[in-house]
């Protein structure tokens, strides 16, 4: 149902809002309702997976990012896709990546009960790659504390046979982790979909007519940003005056201390700003 959805809005990319916007929604939830399911699946049976396949998690993703960019292809010059469609899509975009990332830290929490405090409650797809790289021969090991902890926390009781099942295999779970993650950055790293998502998203955190708008595509920037591999990101932020635009609103908030925007929108763009600056060029590019 979720694919025939996403077909129907791709191969519908001329149709107009008031068929376009019903099937967004649609959308929106779906994504809720399969990260409940996961995340339930997860309280439930301490699984170390969610159980959305990487293939599915895949084919969501890049049939979000087609829909935009079909959406956005046939809109027109100069004009942009749908408003109502363009939040559902952000907030599914949203969704989808961090319950990723939840099972991400989840996994880097058990591999280091020491430090388990010191990691974040979400990691970033890049993040985690770089986090697993030094891990995966211990993970991967016949032997070691790792391993055992894992393939116990891995279990679970079956409540009408009482008896204990396997759900994942460790080492199973984290390739299957480390694949979701690469396809992630390759889906928004490919030049047509996340060209026309940053495009879309940068104009919308700047000049959005609504405040929903602009609060949901600073969250798809802040979300998306940590995944900048090769700082083309940070490049299109600068080529567009976003780094700029970030700044004058800040200052204007603090130093003349205008109300035109509800706290949250300024919360929204600090954490944007810190996000940037959390490399080198991009603090540079703040200052």
């Amino acid at each position: 149902f979720f694919q025939t959805l996403l077909f129907k809005l791709i191969r519908k990319s001329s149709s107009p809002a008031t068929l376009v916007d019903p099937l967004s929604s649609l959308i929106m939830t779906l994504v809720w309702e399969l990260r409940l399911a996961d995340s339930n699946a997860v309280l439930k049976r301490n699984a170390l997976i969610p159980c959305t396949s990487t293939d599915h998690h895949n084919k969501m993703l890049i049939g979000m990012l087609d829909v935009l960019y079909k959406r956005y292809s046939m809109s027109g010059v100069g004009s942009r896709a749908s408003p109502q469609m363009r939040r559902c899509i952000y907030t599914a975009l949203v969704h989808l990546l961090q319950g990723s990332r939840m099972f991400y830290s989840r996994i880097m929490k058990l591999l280091n009960e020491s430090n388990r405090s010191m990691i974040p409650d979400r990691l970033s797809e890049q993040a985690f790659l770089a986090s697993t790289a030094s891990a995966s021969s211990s993970f991967g090991s016949g032997s070691g504390s790792n391993q055992s902890l894992l393939r116990s926390l891995t279990s679970y009781s079956d409540e009408n046979s009482h008896h204990t099942s396997q759900l994942n295999d460790p080492v199973e779970a984290m390739h299957t982790l480390r694949n979701r993650a690469v396809q992630t950055l390759e889906a928004f790293e490919s030049n047509d979909r996340g060209a026309v998502v940053w495009e879309l998203a940068v104009g919308d955190a700047m000049d959005a007519n609504d405040g929903p708008t602009r609060a949901l595509a600073l969250t798809v920037i802040n979300t998306l940003f940590p995944c900048d591999r090769t700082g083309a990101w940070l490049q299109f932020f600068r080529s567009q005056g976003f780094l700029r635009h970030l700044v004058s609103v800040t200052v204007q908030r603090i130093s003349f201390d205008v109300l035109h925007s509800p706290m949250a929108h300024y919360l929204s763009v600090v954490s944007v700003m810190l996000s940037v600056a959390q490399t080198r060029q991009g603090a540079l590019d703040l200052v």
